[in-house]
């Protein structure tokens, strides 16, 4: 699940809830929806209200990368520097990423580098669509081989 956008949360967030129910296995937010989700800017009161909405919360937080949050352990994944022209869509090529690599057996922490390079990929262009050739080289940069 994705928290999705600020506004979502402000009008639809009953939904949203009802959605989450006892917890999902994912769940899928940037900095921002997480405040506001949580009420709150103090970063720290909105990670542990996070952690007991899903098994996995990956927030996503700009320059300063994304953060893995499960109840016992978090993990902060680095952000590559870029020149940010446009961010539509970045939260969307990270998700996209972490589950294309998570699916095929990569541990968290590398799928959310995957996801943090392609977003920080996509953010450096006009444009939210990476090309074959973009996805190929982010793949060899971010993932090693499986063994």
């Amino acid at each position: 699940l994705t928290l999705s956008d600020d506004s979502m949360i402000q009008f639809c967030k009953a939904g949203l809830d009802a959605m989450l129910g006892e917890g999902v296995d994912y769940l899928f937010c940037n900095q921002e929806e997480a405040q506001v989700w949580c009420g709150t800017d103090d970063l720290e009161t909105v990670r542990q209200s996070l952690r007991k909405l899903a098994k996995m919360v990956y927030m996503t937080r700009g320059p300063e990368g994304s953060e893995i949050l499960t109840t016992e352990h978090s993990w902060h994944i680095p952000a590559e520097k870029v020149r940010a022209i446009d961010t539509n869509g970045a939260g969307d090529m990270f998700a996209g990423a972490f589950l294309y690599a998570i699916t095929r057996g990569y541990a968290p922490n590398l799928a959310a580098a995957l996801g943090n390079q392609a977003a920080a990929t996509v953010v450096s262009q006009h444009g939210n669509r990476l090309t074959l050739g973009q996805l190929s080289a982010i793949k060899a940069y971010a993932l090693p081989p499986l063994k």
